[in-house]
């Protein structure tokens, strides 16, 4: 909860990029913090593109849900408004 440089941080999902970024929100993130997880060739992922966890709550800016598939199985994580992952 209590985050690196006082910080939000969050997941941008872009294709089967994951970056892990520094800020509010993606397009104004700090860069320089970028972390990208190449997921090709494993998984394909739907549902929320974007989640930010608030520096100090930990609270998501917006609750919903990630599908993850592969083949013909997939699994569906929920994040809840206070930042609970069930899946």
């Amino acid at each position: 909860m209590n985050q690196k440089f006082q910080a939000d941080y969050g997941v941008y999902i872009a294709g089967t990029d994951l970056v892990l970024f520094q800020g509010e929100n993606y397009q104004q993130r700090q860069q320089s913090e970028d972390l990208i997880i190449d997921l090709s060739g494993f998984v394909g992922i739907s549902g929320l593109n974007e989640i930010v966890f608030k520096n100090g709550s930990g609270e998501p800016v917006q609750a919903g849900s990630i599908i993850l598939s592969s083949g013909v199985k997939s699994k569906e994580i929920k994040i809840n408004q206070v930042g609970l992952i069930n899946y």
